[in-house]
């Protein structure tokens, strides 16, 4: 799960540059 914090904060920088 620790693997997936920063993979879905990664997934939502990625929704905010577009």
């Amino acid at each position: 799960m620790c693997c997936a914090f920063p993979l879905v904060k990664a997934i939502v920088v990625s929704w905010n540059v577009f």
